[in-house]
């Protein structure tokens, strides 16, 4: 979280998001949020009603399937920060969602693939994650 609270993780799960909604987390705080881009569609859609509701994105984001081909995650996170003017992509290594029995190597292969793909955009990569997640 940044400043102690202020940042939203809209993922497009969260769709639909309203100029409501956006107006009350502003009312409650929020000033920065990070958008998911599993659907770039959505996420096409989020970012102006954020920014239309004062609050700043500082990050697009992709959810990591590690074990699975995660280049289309990654693009299209890279994609809309590139339409969006927005310089940072966070990849979010979780573990919900994997193949099953995907080791340790796997997982630091596709991080470093992903950084160097973000890297190769003139965009800056950063990991998004919870400690029980990481170890």
């Amino acid at each position: 979280m940044l400043a102690g609270g202020n940042c939203v993780d809209c993922a497009n799960y969260q769709w639909p998001l309203t100029p409501e909604l956006c107006a009350a987390w502003y009312a409650s705080g929020v000033r920065y949020a990070i958008v998911g881009c599993q659907n770039p569609d959505i996420a096409r859609l989020q970012i102006p009603m954020l920014r239309a509701a004062g609050i700043e994105v500082i990050s697009t984001y992709a959810y990591l399937y590690f074990g699975y081909q995660v280049d289309h995650e990654i693009q299209n996170a890279i994609d809309v920060a590139i339409e969006f003017s927005i310089p940072l992509v966070a990849l979010d290594c979780e573990n919900g969602g994997e193949l099953p029995g995907v080791s340790a190597d796997t997982r630091i292969s596709q991080i470093r693939e992903c950084v160097g793909m973000v890297e190769s955009s003139a965009l800056i990569p950063w990991i998004y994650t919870g400690e029980p997640f990481w170890t």
